[in-house]
């Protein structure tokens, strides 16, 4: 092959094929997540607007910023290493010390203000300034203006100004000490704002005419804000925007309403400020105000829980959610909206709450457990299950935890059986010895999770409540020995008398060594029984022994363990009116008894919760509810304690930790 037929082969080896794409442009996951978010949420399909934002400006915005923060938090940083060189005195404020990031600040101002926006333009009655003055040309020039309103905050105006000094004013100016203001920018900044529009993909929103509103912007940019971040007298000084003197006027209450989400809002009571509902005011013609809902506790997935909830309790037709907040959500709310019924909050909660976890649950059954004496599961399970439906969930559960592929303990059961027998505990003729066999160990298991962690468990619970009534109201549940029950419906009724004859046996440590013989004893005479024809056996005798307990379920009811997330919910959510439940002393004296007490050694002490303080019910937690297993290292512990292997843990908390588990597991 000579060396023109060398050349060609490697072209052709090297050349694309006409129907192959391109790869993609690698883009940052941050930038990805943000533009995914922006065409989402709800009410943004099809916003030419917003999707040319998303896809233009976000990124180079997102790039642009990165590091640098709004509001001086790079200033006090340099302030606090001034002081601690002995250069300079300590503040005597340091309330404008709490900093976000430029892109933060931005987007947090200008998505819920745009929202209003189309609100304004589509949802009112009545006229009002945006529908009469906002197109969108105007609209696209507020969204420039904002994004430009703080630009000498942006990191590389200093050194533009620096750069374009022919007159040396700059020189050698310690910006930190004297930082940039707008003013000090040569022919209004329109170059250095040129700039910018184009770094930043604002002439693409604008469209081809950007250069023409040059003027505009810069008027809107320098009148953000009122009294000292406004400057009227721009025009007299030869600025020549192009837009009418109304029309700019509304511009620049959207901008300063954007700034204003950005700056004041911390939580969202902040929104009760004067400045706020004076500009929307101005803006709707009093046709929309704000509200909210806030919690003052934040507990991790139940607050979350708790905040979809009340923006369910909001009527969609009189309020939109504006700005998400760890600690509450802000509305725009016509002006006519009703109030919020605040009676029914808690259970909605509760109700939300079971949705999300019980399907959860049925589908993996999170939270249950084998261990040497068989099945257990978390007590969060009878919050979402009755015992039927309990007894149906653990079918699923018995499956995943001894598969087909688990090694077997009949063996070592029927050792415990037969080393029983030869001590004279259990009758001689009995046939004790069986083989491995995962089937045993599977339906033995089963079938005493359904009688005694399930059906017992759930009469001690039952006879636990009655200790709350007068003796005189209390309740005695009829005799049921579930597991001879099973036994018959097994068909193994001969085998009652050496059933009751191993469960008379002591020291068993809690091995189900009675439903290890009746499972051996039943596949003895079911031989060859296989995967699905087990499963069909375990749902037989689970409708078998809800047959029989259904009508005791039904006339014996229980508490239904939400009564502490009940007033938890109540005492925590406030609205515009006010708490759902106003402040009392009695929670947080019970709170500080509790804590004193749980000092004393010896008689008098009691439980605190181990995760932090409460005046909620205290209980040990079970193994079974713990994320991680061995149970982690907690505090408020009595060091040296035995009986500290097990932490107590709050109700609340308890219900916090079993949303991670089953939720985020």
């Amino acid at each position: 092959m000579n060396e023109n037929q060398l050349d060609e082969l490697y072209k052709w080896l090297h050349s694309q094929d006409e129907g192959e794409e391109t790869p993609a442009k690698p883009e940052l996951l941050t930038i990805r997540l943000f533009k995914e978010a922006v065409r989402e949420v709800e009410g943004n399909e099809g916003d030419r607007i917003l999707a040319s934002f998303a896809e233009n400006v976000l990124p180079s915005l997102i790039q642009q910023l990165v590091g640098a923060t709004a509001k001086g938090g790079q200033f006090f940083e340099y302030i606090d290493a001034e002081v601690a060189a002995g250069n300079r005195k300590p503040l005597d404020r340091r309330d404008n010390a709490g900093d976000q990031s430029f892109t933060s600040h931005l987007l947090n101002g200008l998505f819920p203000t745009y929202c209003i926006l189309k609100l304004l333009k589509t949802d009112t009655p009545e006229t009002n300034p945006v529908k009469r003055h906002c197109s969108e040309t105007e609209i696209t020039l507020f969204i420039a203006s904002y994004i430009l309103h703080d630009f000498d905050k942006f990191p590389d105006y200093s050194s533009w100004l620096a750069d374009n000094d022919p007159d040396g004013k700059f020189l050698n100016r310690d910006w930190r000490e004297k930082p940039p203001h707008k003013d000090e920018a040569d022919n209004f900044g329109r170059e250095y704002v040129a700039e910018k529009l184009q770094e930043f993909g604002l002439d693409t929103l604008l469209g081809e005419n950007w250069e023409s509103h040059i003027d505009d912007i810069i008027w809107l940019s320098n009148n953000a804000g009122v009294k000292y971040d406004a400057d009227l007298g721009l025009e007299s000084r030869g600025l020549k925007p192009k837009l009418d003197g109304r029309v700019r006027g509304t511009l620049a209450n959207l901008v300063r309403l954007s700034d204003l989400f950005a700056s004041v809002v911390k939580r969202p009571s902040d929104v009760e400020s004067e400045g706020l509902g004076d500009v929307l005011r101005s803006l709707s013609n009093g046709q929309f105000k704000f509200s909210y809902h806030s919690l003052s506790d934040n507990r991790g997935v139940l607050t979350n829980i708790i905040n979809n909830a009340l923006i369910d309790a909001h009527p969609r037709e009189f309020y939109t959610p504006l700005l998400y907040l760890p600690d509450g959500v802000v509305y725009l709310a016509k002006i006519d909206a009703p109030g919020i019924d605040t009676e029914e909050i808690p259970n909605q909660v509760i109700t939300k709450i079971k949705h999300l976890c019980a399907e959860r649950l049925r589908l993996k059954p999170t939270g249950f457990s084998r261990d040497g004496k068989g099945f257990k599961f978390a007590d969060y399970y009878w919050l979402f299950f009755d015992a039927v439906e309990l007894m149906e969930v653990s079918i699923e559960a018995a499956c995943k935890l001894i598969p087909s592929t688990k090694s077997s303990s009949a063996k070592k059961r029927s050792d415990s059986l037969v080393a029983f027998q030869k001590a004279g505990e259990l009758p001689s003729h009995l046939k004790v010895e069986f083989e491995e066999d995962y089937r045993i160990d599977r339906l033995a298991e089963f079938g005493d999770i359904l009688c005694r962690k399930i059906w017992d468990s759930w009469g001690d619970r039952f006879q636990t409540s009655q200790k709350e009534l007068p003796k005189a109201n209390r309740k005695t549940l009829p005799q049921l020995d579930l597991t001879q029950k099973l036994a018959q419906f097994l068909g193994l009724a001969e085998e009652i008398p050496a059933l009751s004859a191993i469960q008379s046996l002591k020291k068993t440590g809690g091995v189900p060594l009675d439903w290890y013989y009746l499972a051996a004893q039943y596949f003895q005479k079911n031989r060859g029984l296989d995967e699905a024809q087990v499963r069909e056996i375990m749902e037989g005798i689970v409708a078998h022994g809800a047959s029989l307990i259904r009508a005791i379920l039904a006339e014996f009811t229980l508490p239904d363990g939400w009564k502490d997330l009940r007033t938890y919910v109540s005492q925590v959510v406030s609205l515009p009116t006010g708490a759902v439940v106003p402040p009392e002393t009695k929670s947080f004296l019970v709170e500080l008894t509790r804590y004193q007490a749980a000092k004393i050694t010896g008689r008098g002490r009691e439980n605190v919760c181990a995760m932090s303080s409460s005046s909620y019910t205290v209980t040990e937690q079970m193994e079974a509810a713990t994320l991680f297993t061995p149970q982690v290292y907690s505090n408020r512990q009595i060091l040296f304690n035995a009986q500290a292997a097990k932490r107590q843990i709050c109700s609340i908390w308890s219900i916090e930790l079993m949303l991670r588990q089953i939720l985020m597991n």
